[in-house]
């Protein structure tokens, strides 16, 4: 578990992302073991908090896929692209999954903004901090 966040804050943001992934390793149809991979592009640094987060997330939709559905996850300066092209990247599937900062899509997809959990003082959980995390 990364440090700084709670258990109960981890395993309950990690429940919730792993019961998407494991219903969209579902969606893709029957596939052997290792033949499904994800890319996930997050535009923090290797060593900061919310790669740790997703790494860990990676780990336990592995776990819970069997194997299945495996998500590598790519920190900023892994691939060649910016916080702000991470909604095209997804909707162009250069990658299956991506982080991104409700700022940086504002504009593109204003319907997240009127979501009441995407504001961190009406979180209904203190680990939320305004970000969404987007899967083809």
């Amino acid at each position: 578990m990364p440090k700084g966040l709670g258990r109960t804050g981890y395993d309950r943001i990690s429940a919730r992302l792993c019961a998407v992934a494991v219903i969209a390793a579902g969606a893709v149809g029957p596939a052997s073991a290792a033949d499904i991979n994800w890319k996930f592009y997050t535009y923090f640094a290797a060593n900061d908090k919310p790669t740790a987060l997703h790494r860990a997330f990676a780990k336990d939709v592995e776990a819970a896929t069997g194997g299945r559905l495996k998500i590598i996850v790519f920190s900023w300066g892994e691939l060649p692209y910016k916080a702000a092209d991470v909604l095209r990247i997804v909707g162009t599937k250069q990658v299956e999954m991506g982080d991104v900062a409700f700022g940086f899509v504002a504009g593109d997809v204003p319907e997240l903004n009127t979501l009441p959990w995407a504001r961190p003082d009406d979180a209904p959980d203190p680990a939320c901090s305004g970000e969404a995390l987007i899967a083809a």
